[in-house]
C-alpha cells in the first residue's frame, strides 16, 4: 500500500493508516523480540527476526548495511537453535518443525547472498558450513503439525509458494560460490572462473525447470502476474552471476590492447544488457494500469543494485572499445563476437539514466546513479552535458519511479535499538 499508495487487495478493509499500522507493527516485533530474549533464542525468534528484517528493508528503497546486519543477527540465532544441521539427525525435533527449519534455512541462505551483494560484503554462511537438506515442494495443507511421516513432494512441474525457493536454491548455491570468489583476496585463475562457468550455466540449463527460463524478453511479457515476477528474478539472478563471475576478464589488463577472454567479455556485455532490457520492461510494466503495478514494491534494493552492476559494466566495455586499436583486434575474436551495436548499448545506457533520473527524489541510490551514468555517457560520447541524454523513451510513456516511494523514513527509528 505504502510503495504504490494503492489498497489492493485491502481495499474496503477498516484499516488505519499504513504508515501508522507499519511503525506499530515493527514496534511490537522488536518488544517481543526483547522479552523474549532474543540473544538466547527461544522458538518462533528466527521467523520473528526475519519478520522484522523485511519490515525494516522495504521501508527504504536503497541498501542498508542495517538490514545486512539483522540478517547476520538471523544467521547466528538460526545457527544457536541448530537450523545449519538437518533435523533428521535430531529424534526430538518433530517431522513437521524439521521440514519448516528447512524452509526457513532456505530463506535465510538467499537473504544472507542478496543483502551481502547488494553492499558489497562477504556473505556469511558458507557451504561446508551445513547439511541441512532442501525442503519439500509441498503445499502447506500437504502437511501439519501432527503428521509423522512427509508425503512424497510434487512434480518439479508444481510451483508451490515453497517450490519458488526451490528452484531458486539451484541458483542461488553456485551464486555464492562466485560471491565467494569475486569477494576472494586472493588471485583467481581463469580456470577457476570457466569451473564456475559450467557449474551456472548447469545449474540454469539443465535445473530450472522450462517453463521458468527467459530466453526472449517476451518471455517476461506472457502468463500469470505472479509467474512473471518469478521468471523476472530467475532470470536477473542467473545474469547478475554471470556479471559478477566474469567482470574481472571483460577488458584486457593495461599491458595489452587485445582482449584476452574473448569468451569472458562476451558473457558479461550479453547478461549485462540482459539486466538492463529487463529494467526497462520491468520500469513500463509497473506503471499504474499496467499488470505489474501491484508487484512494484518487489522491485527493492536489491534488484536495484543489479541494474546499477550492468550499467557501469557497459560503461566500462564502451570506454575501452572507444579505442581503435581494442575495436579492431575485438572484431578479430570471431570465435565469441559481441551481437549488440555501440548505439544498442548506449540506448540501453540512455533508458537506464532516465529512469534513476526519474527515481532521485526518492533514492540517494538512484540519484547517485543518475550522476555516475550521466558522467560515463559524457565520457563516451565526448560531448556537451546538454546533449548526453536524447528523448529515448516515447512521449506517451510518463517516466515513473522504479522503486517504491516513502513519505515518512523517519517513522521507525526506534528500530535502530534492536542491534543493541
Amino acid at each position: 500500500m505504502i510503495s504504490h499508495k494503492s489498497p489492493g487487495f485491502l481495499a474496503g478493509q477498516p484499516q488505519r493508516d499504513p504508515y501508522e499500522a507499519r511503525a506499530l507493527f515493527q514496534e511490537k516485533t522488536i518488544q517481543c523480540l526483547v522479552l523474549g530474549n532474543y540473544t538466547e533464542p527461544p522458538v518462533y525468534t528466527v521467523e520473528t527476526l526475519i519478520v522484522y528484517c523485511l519490515g525494516e528493508h522495504f521501508q527504504n528503497p536503497d541498501a542498508q548495511v542495517g538490514s545486512w546486519m539483522i540478517v547476520g543477527l538471523i544467521v547466528k540465532a538460526a545457527m544457536r537453535l541448530g537450523f545449519h544441521r538437518d533435523a533428521s539427525h535430531y529424534s526430538n525435533i518433530s517431522t513437521f518443525r524439521g521440514e519448516m527449519q528447512r524452509r526457513l534455512w532456505s530463506i535465510i541462505t538467499h537473504l544472507d547472498i542478496a543483502t551481502s551483494s547488494a553492499i558489497g560484503l562477504p556473505r556469511m554462511i558458507k557451504e561446508d558450513m551445513y547439511d541441512t537438506q532442501s525442503p519439500r515442494n509441498l503445499y502447506d495443507e500437504d502437511f501439519d503439525e501432527h503428521v509423522t511421516e512427509l508425503p512424497p513432494p510434487r512434480p518439479n512441474g508444481v510451483i508451490t509458494p515453497i517450490g519458488f525457493v526451490i528452484v531458486k536454491d539451484e541458483l542461488i548455491l553456485v551464486s555464492g560460490m562466485i560471491v565467494d570468489q569475486a569477494n576472494s583476496t586472493k588471485q583467481i585463475s581463469y580456470e577457476e572462473i570457466t569451473k564456475l562457468d559450467k557449474l551456472l550455466e548447469d545449474a540454469y540449463q539443465n535445473r530450472i525447470p522450462e517453463f521458468m527460463k527467459v530466453r526472449t524478453l517476451e518471455d517476461l511479457k506472457t502468463g500469470d502476474v505472479e509467474m512473471r515476477v518469478r521468471k523476472f528474478s530467475v532470470d536477473l539472478l542467473y545474469h547478475k552471476a554471470r556479471c559478477v563471475l566474469h567482470r574481472k576478464f571483460l577488458i584486457p589488463p593495461k599491458s595489452s590492447t587485445v582482449p584476452i577472454y574473448p569468451y569472458s567479455t562476451k558473457s558479461c556485455v550479453d547478461s549485462a544488457m540482459r539486466i538492463l532490457q529487463s529494467q526497462m520492461l520491468l520500469h513500463l510494466e509497473t506503471r499504474p494500469g499496467k499488470p505489474l503495478h501491484e508487484h512494484k514494491w518487489k522491485t527493492t534494493s536489491l534488484m536495484t543494485q543489479d541494474f546499477l552492476l550492468a550499467a557501469m559494466l557497459i560503461c566500462l566495455y564502451l570506454s575501452h572499445s572507444s579505442s581503435e586499436t581494442f575495436a579492431a583486434a575485438s572484431a578479430t575474436q570471431n570465435e565469441f563476437p559481441i551481437s549488440w551495436s555501440k548505439d544498442e548499448m548506449l540506448q540501453a545506457l540512455d533508458d537506464s539514466f532516465l529512469i534513476w533520473d526519474s527515481s532521485k527524489c526518492a533514492s540517494k541510490e538512484a540519484l547517485k546513479a543518475a550522476r555516475a551514468l550521466k558522467a560515463m555517457l559524457i565520457r563516451i560520447r565526448n560531448a556537451e552535458p546538454t546533449a548526453v541524454v536524447s528523448q529515448v523513451l516515447p512521449q506517451t510513456v510518463p517516466v515513473v519511479s522504479s522503486g517504491p516511494i516513502y513519505s515518512n523514513p523517519g517513522k521507525l527509528s526506534r528500530g535502530s535499538n534492536i542491534g543493541v
